[in-house]
């Protein structure tokens, strides 16, 4: 692993850093110029030697150096990670660090093999020390990395945590190993142990000097990014934008920019300095909604060490519901949800504030109804309460309704029963309700809730289907009917190879040569991101409910009885897992699909985002920075705030007809729901 470079220069000039190595070069040249003989010499005097223990020996080693490649791979790690230590500790207290942690180096190779005569050079044991402060106090930088394996060669970009616990992890393993050569009287060329001891000592001062306080955590790079931008909205004035229940004022002309909320805002006791909300305001007041999709999810990363940014999040909230980008408002308030204290007075406003996207703009029920019920009974305004409550009403006076085409009328012909969340429900107990009203045989009633996503029963007399709704409402399940006739069919998929992504447009490159397709943002009608497990190659067709659609038909699609064909062209010749993302268009009804790793991207800055699932996220922000008001599944926020996996559990699909299926369900949520 040879360092190319990291995401974060210094703020200061790094004397020591260029003295160090100027030193050791000097040093070096020296040794090199006055011969062989005398080379060996110098090393057999100055250098450390565990058997012959000597202080002086301990500094003067680490300017020594065995080779060219020892003394130039030594000086890249020093060059790249030491002026960022020198800016955090101040050039005295840099220099020290470094002196202590490369005799602390030296002195953990001599506890390996106190009897060793083999003389001890270099600065690595430093600059390992170097790299333990890095770690502690840089994690979340991007550090470059040339990897080179044999005759594999690449360059590759991640985590200082993660390029920086790999180092170490690699020292420890040649360390036990150059152990237990060293018991059978074998010693290796690289003192592995100095390494360990020196990146120790390293970690641990940083650490202890961060808990004395006498150094404070440093910015990482994309915070320092957002500091320095503040002097631009400064610059811009400020300015205010409204929101449901208040106003939210830009701050300016100050250096601790922020947004603050007005006295009429039970969320208002925060003054916290949390510097990206001042930027996303500027960024949409600027007209940059993709710049202020980025800004948040670099607050919410924060907000998961920093407990100072949560007043943040809920500022971030409200700029981003303003501009109408729903799904990232909502995250932005879960976000703080999931973190703020039991006591914390924001609590109930920031889950009335929740509630209500999650119920007038997402349409999700499950999740609303849990918000509003706390935000009813523990607000401290009268008329958040009476609203919630209100909201909390209307929810009950859903969960037993007919589609929004049939309203109240009497229905006729075969019917669909279809369930308006997607939590997990007992199988085996809502069976035994489908069997008992419809009178299907419970075999068969189980079999679909297991095969389907969604859809509790289907070609089911009207009456009956009227009764199990009711039921299914009285169990907590709430409940849709739609008739088969009405059912919104899957249209045919298209496998997009580029997408382009504009303030004005949405455009997808399908194959076989065809010419781009340019959708309006008010042409798309429904978009759904998921992680997919694509297994083997096969015809995905599954059993299903409804008869023959007159309203949506794609080619190769049809509903007859209880069996749906899915268009042919929905195969799977791999074994792997990614995210998929599905538009669906009208004029014509059309899915686009594209995949992770399968698609070309257009419109994405290079580099822009780097998380789980790289240029996929930046995609996915730009499109709902653009298309907003687009309805869109979890997913799809998911995507673009680059979630932790362990909250995809429910839009993971162990397969593409699983996921299909979850989209048939949820347009007819769209249509009807």
């Amino acid at each position: 692993m040879i360092p190319l470079g990291d995401d974060s220069p210094s703020r200061t000039t790094p004397f020591v850093t260029y003295a160090l190595i100027a030193a050791n070069a000097a040093v070096y040249l020296a040794m090199l110029a006055s011969g062989e003989d005398a080379y060996a010499a110098t090393v057999g005097k100055w250098g450390f030697t565990p058997a012959a223990f000597g202080v002086v020996t301990l500094l003067t080693s680490m300017f020594m150096h065995a080779g060219i490649l020892h003394i130039v791979g030594n000086m890249v790690y020093l060059w790249i990670f030491g002026d960022n230590i020198e800016d955090v500790l101040g050039h005295a207290g840099y220099l020290a660090f470094y002196v202590v942690t490369g005799a602390a180096a030296a002195l953990g190779q001599y506890a390996s093999d106190p009897s060793s005569t083999v003389p001890m050079i270099g600065a690595s044991g430093a600059i390992s020390g170097v790299l333990g402060a890095y770690l502690v106090l840089f994690p979340r930088n991007r550090v470059r990395i040339l990897i080179w394996i044999s005759v594999y060669i690449r360059v590759v970009t991640m985590g200082a945590g993660w390029a920086l616990g790999l180092w170490f992890a690699i020292q420890l393993l040649y360390g036990a190993v150059s152990s237990v050569y060293a018991a059978a009287g074998v010693r290796s060329g690289t003192a592995f142990w100095a390494h360990i001891a020196g990146f120790g000592m390293g970690a641990a001062l940083a650490l202890l000097l961060l808990l004395l306080e006498v150094i404070k955590k440093p910015d990482s790079a994309p915070e320092r990014t957002l500091r320095e931008a503040i002097a631009q909205a400064r610059a811009a004035g400020g300015g205010s934008l409204a929101f449901e229940g208040g106003t939210v004022a830009v701050g300016a002309g100050h250096v601790g920019s922020y947004i603050e909320m007005d006295a009429s805002s039970s969320a208002s006791p925060s003054n916290e300095p949390s510097r990206t909300p001042g930027e996303v305001a500027a960024a949409l007041a600027a007209g940059d909604p993709v710049k202020a999709v980025e800004l948040a999810r670099v607050e919410m990363r924060m907000a998961s060490t920093r407990r100072a940014q949560l007043g943040g999040l809920v500022t971030v909230g409200d700029a981003l519901y303003h501009e109408k980008i729903y799904p990232i408002a909502y995250e932005a308030y879960q976000c703080f949800l999931s973190r703020a204290a039991a006591d914390d007075v924001r609590l109930a406003e920031v889950k009335f504030r929740a509630g209500m996207i999650a119920l007038r703009h997402l349409h999700d029920y499950e999740k609303a109804r849990p918000l509003l019920a706390d935000a009813a009974r523990g607000h401290e305004r009268s008329d958040r309460r009476e609203l919630a409550q209100k909201e909390l009403s209307y929810i009950d006076s859903m969960y037993a309704r007919t589609s929004a085409q049939t309203g109240e009328a009497l229905l006729s012909g075969s019917c669909a029963v279809i369930r308006q969340t997607a939590g997990r429900v007992n199988i085996a107990d809502v069976g035994r309700i489908v069997a008992a009203t419809t009178g299907a045989a419970y075999a068969d009633a189980t079999r679909l809730l297991k095969t389907s996503v969604g859809f509790v029963a289907g070609d089911v007399d009207p009456m009956k289907a009227k009764d199990l709704v009711l039921k299914l409402q009285e169990a907590g399940i709430p409940a849709l009917i739609v008739p088969c006739e009405k059912l919104v069919a899957m249209p045919d998929i298209q496998e997009v190879e580029r997408i382009s992504v504009t303030p004005g447009d949405i455009q997808f490159k399908v194959g076989g040569g065809r010419a781009p397709v340019a959708k309006a943002w008010d042409e798309l009608y429904y978009a759904s991101a998921g992680l997919v497990t694509f297994t083997v190659t096969k015809n995905l067709s599954e059993p299903g409910f409804g008869s023959d659609n007159p309203n949506y038909s794609g080619a190769n699609t049809t509903y007859t009885g209880l069996s749906i064909n899915f268009s042919a062209s929905s195969s799977v010749t791999e074994s792997s897992q990614s995210l998929v993302f599905d538009v669906f268009t009208l004029n014509p009804f059309e899915c686009y699909r594209a995949r992770e790793g399968s698609v070309s991207l257009d419109g994405v800055p290079p580099g822009a985002a780097t998380g789980l699932h790289g240029r996929f996220t930046q995609l996915l922000s730009m499109f709902l920075a653009y298309g907003r008001g687009v309805s869109c599944n979890e997913g799809v926020a998911l995507v673009a705030v680059d979630a932790q996996p362990g909250r995809w559990r429910a839009v993971t699909f162990d397969s593409v007809r699983d996921f299909e299926q979850y989209n048939c369900w949820r347009l007819q949520l769209e249509q009807y729901g």
